[in-house]
C-alpha cells in the first residue's frame, strides 16, 4: 500500500494551507492553474506570467516534500540552508505534485 506523499507550499514566502488546481475559465480544455488560499486574502490565482517587474516574476513559488525532508537526519537539517524548501514556478508546481501522484 502506498500513500500520497505530504507537501507544504509557500508564496513569497509566506505558508499556503490550501492549493487547488482548476482549469482556466473552467474549460475542461483549458490550462491548468494554480490557485492558493491564504489566511488574510483567501483564494488567488497564482501566474508565471503576471506581473513581471525588473526581470522578477511576481510570485516565488516554493514546495517542500514533508515525507522526503522527515528522513534527512537532524544535523543535516539543522545546517541546511534552504531548509528542504524548493523553488520553483506555478507550472513547475503542478508538474511536481502530479508526477508524485497527488494530482490525478
Amino acid at each position: 500500500m502506498t500513500t500520497t506523499p505530504e507537501f507544504r507550499v509557500r508564496v513569497n514566502g509566506v505558508y499556503m494551507p490550501e492549493i487547488n488546481i482548476r482549469r482556466k475559465d473552467r474549460n475542461p480544455q483549458g490550462d491548468v492553474q494554480l490557485w492558493v488560499k491564504d489566511y488574510d486574502f483567501g483564494w488567488f490565482h497564482v501566474d508565471d506570467n503576471e506581473g513581471i517587474q525588473n526581470g522578477l516574476p511576481k510570485f516565488v513559488v516554493e514546495y517542500r516534500d514533508e515525507d522526503a525532508w522527515a528522513l534527512v537526519p537532524d544535523d543535516m537539517r539543522q545546517a541546511s540552508t534552504d531548509k528542504g524548501w524548493n523553488v520553483t514556478t506555478a507550472e513547475g508546481l503542478i508538474r511536481v505534485l502530479w508526477y508524485a501522484g497527488v494530482l490525478k
